[in-house]
C-alpha cells in the first residue's frame, strides 16, 4: 500500500482534502516563476532609482553653479552702481551751484 492510498482520504485541518503532490508543484512554479517576474521588476526599479540619483545629483550641481554665478553678476553689478554713485557725488561736488 502507498502514502497516497493510506493517507488519502485525510482532510486537512480546514475541512478540505489536502492539496496533490502535482498540485503543490504547479503551485512552486507559479510562485517561482512571479518571484522572478518580481525580481526582475525590482532589478529595472534598481537601476531606475540609480540613474535618477545621478540626475539629481548633477542637477545640484548645476544649481549651485548657477547660484554662484548669479551672485558674482549681481556682486559685480552692485560694484559697478556704487562706482557710479560716487562718481556722480564727485562730479555734483565739483559742480558749482547755480545761482
Amino acid at each position: 500500500m502507498d502514502e497516497a492510498e493510506l493517507y488519502g482520504d485525510l482532510a486537512t485541518a480546514g475541512g478540505a482534502a489536502a492539496p496533490s503532490a502535482e498540485g503543490l508543484m504547479a503551485r512552486i512554479r507559479e510562485l517561482e516563476a512571479e518571484n522572478d517576474g518580481l525580481r526582475r521588476e525590482l532589478a529595472q526599479v534598481r537601476a531606475r532609482a540609480g540613474t535618477l540619483e545621478a540626475r539629481c545629483g548633477t542637477l545640484e550641481d548645476n544649481i549651485s553653479a548657477l547660484y554662484d554665478t548669479a551672485k558674482r553678476e549681481m556682486d559685480r553689478r552692485e560694484s559697478t552702481l556704487n562706482g557710479v554713485k560716487q562718481e556722480l557725488n564727485e562730479l555734483r561736488c565739483r559742480t558749482p551751484a547755480a545761482p
